[in-house]
């Protein structure tokens, strides 16, 4: 429990006292780390008068007496993990993705796509798309970053447009199948595949390369972590 040769390890007790906070890994370090760093020095400050280390350990650890309590103000001003998820990951993924989606509609009905042959596939593709789904990669890290979101986070929302593509065609794909008995199992999957590939793994790249300036730095709304309450 002692750091050193008489300063108790703060640390270990902020984290043996609050334990789980239900929070992302960067915020619970947070949260961890302030509270440890404000008892540490409250110690010091009382030892600092004279009193002796067990008073003052304790004195200190009265600093935010009911810990279960505190433990729920924590979670409450940080608000719940999963809300922080759905507007740092899921909204600006899907909401951008959407657009991108209705983006690349409209672009069909603007221009001739070019027929792309691949091993026995046909795509439709057009080339513009690329410099579009840049645009959108960078608008969902930015705005994930702009909500709080961690690295993590960002890179994560910046892959929701894809891979819910990716996840309804491989939902549809048992259907596909079993109506289109005329054409063998084998190239409907390879068909499938070029599909996946053209239309969300290349996406998913393209995408990325955008959220490349954004996801530098630290989250830029990131709420500040409580402060210890004080007790006269």
């Amino acid at each position: 429990m002692c750091r050193g040769a008489n300063v108790p390890d703060f640390d270990a007790m902020v984290r043996e006292r609050l334990g789980d906070l239900k929070l992302s890994r960067d915020e619970q370090e947070e949260v961890y780390a302030e509270i440890s760093g404000h008892l540490e020095l409250h110690f010091a400050a009382e030892v600092e008068s004279g009193a002796v280390e067990p008073v003052a350990l304790r004195d200190a650890d009265r600093q935010v007496g009911d810990w279960d309590s505190f433990r729920k103000s924590i979670q409450i001003t940080k608000g719940d993990f999963m809300s922080k998820r759905l507007h740092r990951i899921w909204i600006p993924g899907l909401v951008v993705g959407v657009i991108f989606l209705l983006a690349q509609n409209a672009l069909i009905h603007l221009r001739e796509p070019q027929i792309i042959p691949f091993y026995g596939a046909v795509l439709n593709f057009d080339w513009a798309r690329i410099p579009m789904a840049i645009i959108a990669g960078a608008c969902i890290a930015c705005w994930s970053r702009a909500m709080g979101g961690t690295v993590a986070n960002r890179i994560a929302a910046t892959l929701v447009p894809t891979a819910a593509f990716a996840a309804l065609m491989l939902l549809m794909a048992p259907i596909a199948i079993s109506v289109d008995r005329h054409i063998s199992v084998a190239l409907q999957l390879w068909i499938i595949f070029s599909f996946l590939l053209w239309m969300a793994i290349l996406p998913a790249a393209t995408m990325f390369l955008g959220a490349l300036p954004f996801l530098r730095g630290s989250a830029t709304s990131a709420p500040e972590p409580p402060q210890a309450p004080t007790h006269a």
